[in-house]
């Protein structure tokens, strides 16, 4: 019976004989995916109904890079986008899912967790033009009692608190306090109650006594 050689026949797969089934590559690197729109399908997968800015996290890809992706899968009818009902007048991120998923708009669940998204800093406004006139204007040395008196002297029969004198000058009723102490003590006005307390403008003579008195 003649010699039949191997040498010459080919072989199904390397290190295989022939006739044997030839053996899968089991390299993982070869299967991981390489190029952005691998990485956001993946992430698709893995997350359906993630927004752009989640799967870009998920994917490892820019946002814009992601919302091309999505764009051109949305085109290719491989996802498809929900948009949610707006929350407080605003309006919600579309949800991303692959074509053959079934889902519904008011469906958020999430097949894995998903990466959690930084909150942008925020910086107090600089104040508005109609903000900063409602300050008070910073008075020099001694230019809070001068307003005070000038009330006093403005109404001279009525007692004044210091709280109806603050809200006419938009100043806080402390310091106007603290005004009529210093000019009841200088002589140019008088305390006339207690409960509350109340202050007339002193008569101009007693004023001028008040001023060279000592």
């Amino acid at each position: 019976m003649p010699h039949t050689s191997n040498a010459h026949q080919p072989r199904d797969a390397i290190g295989t004989q022939p006739g044997a089934p030839a053996v899968e590559s089991t390299d993982t690197d070869a299967l991981a995916p390489s190029t952005a729109a691998d990485k956001v399908r993946h992430a698709l997968r893995q997350h359906p109904g993630a927004t752009a800015a989640e799967l870009a996290i998920a994917a490892g890809v820019g946002k814009s890079t992601a919302g091309k992706v999505l764009a051109t899968f949305a085109s290719d009818r491989i996802a498809t986008r929900s948009t949610p009902s707006p929350e407080g007048g605003r309006r919600a991120a579309d949800r991303w899912y692959p074509a053959d998923t079934q889902h519904s708009d008011t469906n958020d669940e999430r097949a894995t967790t998903l990466p959690t998204i930084p909150e942008p800093a925020h910086t107090a406004a600089p104040p508005t033009d109609a903000q900063a006139s409602d300050r008070p204007v910073r008075l020099a040395r001694g230019e809070l009692r001068a307003l005070v008196l000038a009330e006093l002297r403005r109404d001279p029969d009525t007692p004044m608190t210091p709280g109806m004198i603050a809200r006419r000058l938009g100043r806080s009723a402390g310091a106007v306090s603290n005004a009529l102490d210093t000019l009841t003590g200088q002589g140019q006005a008088v305390r006339v109650g207690d409960a509350p307390r109340t202050f007339l403008a002193a008569p101009a003579d007693d004023a001028q006594d008040g001023r060279t008195g000592g």
